[in-house]
This record gives structure tokens, C-alpha cells and sequence, in this order.
């Protein structure tokens, strides 16, 4: 009786054990499979100097051909003519330490290598697409826990997103996030223009959802899925998330906002 006692004992004590460890670790952070992509994106605050001017979303990609890791985010970021927002930085916050993701510091991205000759650190297209690069110091980085996106994460070009097929855009709307462990949050949108049409000759599309400042910049993926529908009608196996796009900004109450194909980001980054 006594020795059974014990086993009773020892097994409670172990099970309350490792109900503790779970609890620390849940209360740390750590992200696992698909949730990893929370770490591809980050909040963006804009600055003139000691001033903020707002907030916004970016996200990483790693050039791994050339070496380069670059931050994305919307044109109207980084220069605004229409708002008259001249921002001179941006603040990233970004994460220490995978084991808790309570541990961040602040990276602060110069926009300009010569403020007054206005000598500009982005690359865009051109003004009227809504979609720059910046690139990012990989000595800098060293010191932060981040994932980027590969060009091997856009969507194959023989992708087809169906009529009111799902997407998710990962952001941080108005700034809100769950700003314990700086992580953004996903929201579920449908696609609503046909894919890969540019709606209106421009170059992005149409996804319906419903959105907030603060998402600018965001990137837009598939759900994770076994299988997914080529132009030819083909369905190809295996589990894959792609990257279809960057959330620009909405076509004002309709819930319907322009997503810019990946395309764009391709050149931006050349």
C-alpha cells in the first residue's frame, strides 16, 4: 500500500511538474510549425524626428542569392505627399530570444542617407505602386530572432485563388497586437477580384475583408492547405503557405482592399 502511495504521489508530483513547466513556457512564448510566419512581420512606428507620426506593418525577406534581407511595406509609409508625412525613420520592434518572446528591443531604419539632400534609402517601382524595399543591416540583425519570406515563398505563377477563396493578413491594426510577446494578429479575408487579373490595370487585386489603419504593409498568404489549384486546373500536393501579396490600403466602406501581387516585390528588391 505504502509503495503505491508513493507511485500515486511521484506521478501527481510529476504531472503538476510539467503542468508548471508548460505554463512558464506558454507564458514566455514560443511558436511552433505554421506559427513561425508571426515572426516575418513587424510593427513599424513612423517618425520625423522626436515626433510619431503613426503606425504600420512590414515584413522580411531574405534574398538568400545575394545575401540581402530586406523590410517591405507600403510606398505611403515611408512618404506620404497626399497626408503630408514625411517620416525620417522607422522604428521596428523586434524579438531577443525564440525561448520568450517577452524579450524585444527597438531597431530604428534610417529612410535617408542625406536627410536635406533627400538622398532616399528605399527602392520602389514607382510612386503611384504602393509597395517599397529597404534593406536591412545583417549586422544588425544578428542580435534579433526574425523570419523572412524567400522569392520561393510567392505564390507559383500558375497559382489560381479562386472566386471568395481565403487568405489571411497578418498585421497590426491601429497597432494592436498582443504586445506581451509583440506578435501581430491574423485576420481572414476572401479574395474578391479574379486572380491574377490587375483589378482596374492596376497591379494588385482585391481581397474582401475587414481592416484598420495599422495594416499597411502587411503581408498576405494562403492558408495553410494539402493541395493547391494551378490555371490548368491541376491540384498539386503538398502542405505550403505562399505569400500572394502586400496589403496597401481599402477602397473606402466597402471592406475591399488592394493587395499588390508579389511580383512587384520582385523588383523592388533587384
Amino acid at each position: 500500500m505504502k509503495n503505491v502511495l508513493i507511485s500515486i504521489f511521484s506521478t501527481s508530483f510529476l504531472f503538476l511538474l510539467s503542468i508548471h513547466a508548460y505554463s512558464q513556457g506558454a507564458a514566455k512564448g514560443f511558436l511552433q510549425g505554421f506559427n513561425e510566419i508571426y515572426l516575418n512581420t513587424a510593427p513599424i512606428e513612423m517618425f520625423i524626428r522626436d515626433t510619431r507620426l503613426g503606425s504600420a506593418t512590414g515584413f522580411f525577406l531574405r534574398v538568400p542569392e545575394v545575401g540581402k534581407t530586406y523590410l517591405i511595406t507600403n510606398r505611403h509609409v515611408v512618404i506620404d505627399e497626399k497626408e503630408l508625412r514625411f517620416p525620417d525613420r522607422l522604428r521596428l520592434l523586434l524579438h531577443l530570444d525564440r525561448a520568450d518572446l517577452r524579450r524585444n528591443a527597438y531597431y530604428d531604419v534610417a529612410l535617408y542617407s542625406d536627410l536635406e539632400k533627400k538622398q532616399k534609402q528605399w527602392s520602389e517601382v514607382n510612386p503611384s505602386i504602393d509597395v517599397v524595399s529597404i534593406e536591412l543591416s545583417n549586422e544588425t540583425l544578428k542580435k534579433f530572432q526574425i523570419n523572412a519570406f524567400t522569392p520561393k515563398d510567392f505564390a507559383p505563377a500558375d497559382t489560381q485563388l479562386a472566386l471568395g477563396e481565403p487568405v489571411a493578413i497578418i498585421g497590426y491594426p491601429t497597432g494592436f497586437s498582443d504586445h506581451v510577446h509583440n506578435l501581430p494578429v491574423a485576420r481572414q479575408g476572401a479574395v474578391a477580384s479574379a486572380f491574377p487579373i490587375p483589378f482596374k490595370g492596376q497591379r494588385h487585386f482585391l481581397v474582401d475583408a475587414i481592416l484598420h489603419p495599422g495594416t499597411s504593409g502587411s503581408p498576405v498568404i494562403t492558408r495553410p492547405d494539402a493541395t493547391r489549384l494551378t490555371t490548368s486546373g491541376e491540384r498539386v500536393i503538398g502542405p505550403r503557405v505562399y505569400l500572394v501579396g502586400i496589403n496597401s490600403g481599402s477602397y473606402g466602406v466597402l471592406n475591399l482592399n488592394a493587395v499588390w501581387f508579389t511580383n512587384v516585390i520582385a523588383e523592388v528588391v533587384k
